[in-house]
């Protein structure tokens, strides 16, 4: 079909059924089937190919309706794959569905959308996989002004279940000034609303460090509404420290669950610049906000993974390690609590593990962080502007090498009921980061020792902090069991 105001097939009326078989070409602002009334059911049995702005495939309105379509669905130039505008609708899609930025005719590289529920109370069942690409050569130009994502919900107390993987591949080389698209997997902006991705999520993202970079999130959760996020993931991610990739972004009173089914393998490259991004993959901010990790998370490079500001709140229950080997450009905390009323707790049963082969070196000043001057630093938690971090009763640190703290505030507070382990020793490590040789650091200033805990901050008028222990640290060979620096209480 071609042409605004055209559409292959439409139901009007209600408790019809239709069957189509065969592919669609959508294009140029037409649409493909459109299910109005009440009760009808419609299959598709084919492929379709959806592109230009206003096109869209196929369009589930009115209420009570059942569509199922069997085929791959391709989506460009700003055209939507499937939008869901009515309620209490049924809707399976057993196939992939591609979503792609593709140049128009000006050579300006163009949004879309694969999935759009704007309605309340549907069900939608997606069996194969949400497949989301962004390739910009080094003279690329975007329109910063659109939105390249999988899938959007918008309404209220809608279910979604992703069998499939959410698949993320974005490459911006663009040098050209000002040049950028955003990427989203998933968008969920409604209230009651449940989406699990049963099947994980890779994010393979590569940038240059020209200053401007093309953003990604992952899953974007804004509203009262919860996502469960299941299975294996992969993230390959090259990119300058802290980044423009978001696994997760949370915000006013969602929540996201990592649960013990999860597996995430972040596999990170840091780019040289002479500038970073204060980013952490998973974040949540605000009062009833929330991130909480069941599963197990493999973070190679150390990159920040959890930041709860502005009164958010964060949980592991599950298993983190953290292992930093080259470079010098990384000073990072695992899980950062920012803000007055932000809290992130290792809790019973939760590990966190920092493992560094790498010391630290002079750079300049992150003043959020107590060791302010040292890159190839490392924080399991991070208290910061009056938030607090906490390892609980039953919950574990392990830290092994130079330039590694476990609990810690800069301003806020810092406890630990449970156990922290300390080995101060540089590790060596072979490919599989297991530990072959330990080699002994001298730090060449006292403040820059590992330690289990610290408090406050190495320069005056930037540290207000607590450190309380109430549980058990074992420090081997070397390191502080806790360290005050200035503005700190430990």
């Amino acid at each position: 079909m071609d042409g605004a105001d055209s559409a292959a097939v439409v139901i009007n009326g209600d408790n019809g059924s239709l069957t189509q078989a065969g592919d669609l070409l959508v294009t140029d602002g037409a649409m493909g089937i459109i299910t109005y009334g009440t009760g009808n059911e419609a299959k598709n049995t084919g492929n379709a190919t959806v592109r230009d702005a206003d096109s869209v495939g196929f369009v589930i309105a009115g209420e009570k309706n059942t569509f199922k379509n069997k085929g791959d669905i391709d989506v460009s130039l700003n055209g939507t794959g499937t939008q869901v505008s009515g309620d209490m609708s049924q809707v399976t899609l057993d196939g992939d569905i591609n979503v792609t930025a593709v140049e128009d005719s000006d050579s300006v590289y163009r949004g879309a959308t694969g999935i759009d529920i704007t309605g309340d109370n549907n069900t939608l069942d997606i069996v194969g996989n949400v497949t989301v690409n962004g390739d910009y050569d080094s003279d690329s130009v975007m329109a910063s002004s659109d939105l390249l994502q999988g899938m959007s919900v918008s309404g209220d107390n809608n279910q979604v279940d992703l069998t499939g993987t959410l698949n993320i591949n974005v490459s911006d080389m663009s040098n050209v000034d000002g040049q950028y698209l955003k990427t989203v997997g998933l968008s969920v902006a409604g209230d009651g609303n449940s989406v699990d991705l049963t099947g994980g999520i890779n994010i393979n993202y590569t940038q240059d460090a020209d200053g401007i970079e093309s953003p990604v999130i992952g899953i974007n959760i804004s509203g009262d509404s919860s996502v469960t996020l299941s299975g294996q993931s992969t993230l390959d991610i090259t990119s300058v420290t802290g980044g423009a990739v978001t696994l997760a972004y949370v915000q006013n009173g969602g929540n996201l669950t990592l649960d013990q089914s999860s597996t995430i393998k972040v596999n990170s490259t840091l780019l040289p610049a002479g500038y970073y991004y204060a980013n952490a993959l998973l974040t949540a901010t605000g009062q009833g906000s929330s991130i909480n990790n069941q599963g197990t998370i493999e973070d190679n490079g150390a990159v920040s993974l959890f930041l709860v500001d502005s009164g958010a709140q964060g949980g592991n229950s599950g298993d983190i390690t953290a292992s930093a080997t080259t470079g010098e450009d990384n000073r990072n905390a695992i899980a950062t609590a920012n803000g007055l009323g932000s809290t992130f707790n290792n809790e019973a049963g939760g590990t966190i593990t920092v493992v560094s082969s790498v010391t630290p070196v002079v750079d300049g000043g992150a003043f959020g962080f107590p060791i302010a001057w040292r890159n190839n630093t490392l924080y399991a938690m991070l208290a910061a502007s009056y938030g607090e971090v906490s390892n609980d009763a039953g919950a574990n640190i392990y830290l092994q090498g130079a330039g590694v703290y476990g609990v810690s505030a800069s301003k806020g507070t810092a406890s630990n009921a449970g156990d922290i382990y300390l080995d101060g020793l540089v590790p060596t490590l072979d490919d599989e980061n297991h530990i072959t040789d330990k080699t002994y650091w001298a730090p060449p200033q006292l403040y820059v020792t590992s330690s289990a805990m610290v408090a406050g901050s190495t320069d005056g008028g930037y540290g207000d902090a607590t450190a309380i222990n109430t549980g058990t640290i074992t420090v081997n060979n070397a390191g502080f069991g806790m360290m005050a620096l200035d503005g700190g209480t430990a």
